[in-house]
């Protein structure tokens, strides 16, 4: 956004140090807004991996080799008031505002093409999308079209994301 763009440029004279949550921040900071790059920094948010880590992994099991993570797990334990169970189906899914720039409705797509593909997933594959914003209902819209409105949940915002996310098979 251009406005943005040039806000960003009229404040930058006060501001000694910009901090990226990410490297497309970063860039965008540098080439679009023109600020100069040792002004940037770029610092990660932090994730509490013991808060959405599925309990139970055993000692031992491999880690990511850059930051020393257990792979995830799902922790079997259902999600309250969801219709599906995690013994009985794989569940895949996201936990994020339904905004453009997290592109729920690519996740309701894939999901649809998957099982287009794959039909005999159909009685074991299930599709979890929380949050709420302006393109939940296009997902909505993606996944009946796809007839797979019975094969995925979205319950909107809620407020126990680390089980919804220790629940997941694939996030």
């Amino acid at each position: 956004n251009r406005r943005y763009q040039q806000l960003r440029r009229l404040y930058a004279p006060f501001v000694n140090r910009w901090v990226a949550l990410s490297e497309d921040l970063a860039r965008y900071l540098t080439d679009a807004v023109g600020i100069a790059r040792p002004r940037v920094s770029q610092i990660y948010n932090g994730v509490d991996l013991s808060r959405f880590d599925a309990a139970g992994i055993p000692a031992g099991t491999p880690t990511d080799a850059t930051t020393g993570a257990s792979p995830a797990r799902s922790s079997g334990e259902p999600i309250e008031g969801c219709p599906f169970n995690p013994q009985q189906h794989r569940l895949v899914g996201t936990v994020g505002r339904m905004v453009d720039i997290k592109a729920p409705t690519h996740l309701a797509r894939a999901f649809v093409a998957l099982l287009a593909q794959r039909p005999d997933w159909r009685d074991r594959l299930r599709l979890v999308m929380v949050g709420d914003g302006p393109l939940r209902a296009e997902a909505e819209t993606v996944l009946a079209a796809g007839d797979a409105s019975a094969l995925a949940w979205l319950p909107g915002e809620r407020s126990d994301v680390p089980d919804v996310m220790r629940a997941l098979d694939a996030f």
